[in-house]
C-alpha cells in the first residue's frame, strides 16, 4: 500500500521526498546513517531518533524529488544528506501569472 501511495505521489507532478528507513529501533540515536537500497534498508535497523534527525536535515536543506533508503551506519547524517542533495532534481518553481 505504501509503495502504491509513493508511486502516486511521484507521478503527481508535486515536489516529493520519500524516506525509506530500515527497521526502527528504540535505541539512542548515533547521528550517523548509511544510504541504502530498499532491499538493504529492509534488512538493516536505524533508531527512531536518527530517523527524526534525517527528516529534519532533509527539510533543512530542501531535499526534494528523490527517494532515500537509509539505515544505521557510520556517515554523519548531515554529510549523507548533503551528498544526496547534490544528486537530486531541484525544486520546481511556481510560475508567476
Amino acid at each position: 500500500m505504501k509503495r502504491a501511495s509513493d508511486d502516486y505521489l511521484i507521478r503527481s507532478g508535486l515536489d516529493y521526498l520519500v524516506l525509506r528507513p530500515g527497521t526502527l529501533t528504540m535505541e539512542p540515536g548515533t547521528g550517523t546513517i548509511e544510504i541504502t537500497t530498499d532491499a538493504q534498508s529492509a534488512r538493516a535497523s536505524v533508531s527512531r531518533e536518527d530517523v527524526a534527525d534525517v527528516v529534519l536535515e532533509t527539510l533543512r536543506v530542501g531535499l526534494v524529488n528523490t527517494i532515500v533508503g537509509f539505515a544505521g551506519g557510520s556517515e554523519p547524517i548531515g554529510d549523507a544528506v548533503a551528498a544526496l542533495r547534490s544528486r537530486c532534481t531541484p525544486r520546481r518553481r511556481e510560475s508567476a501569472s
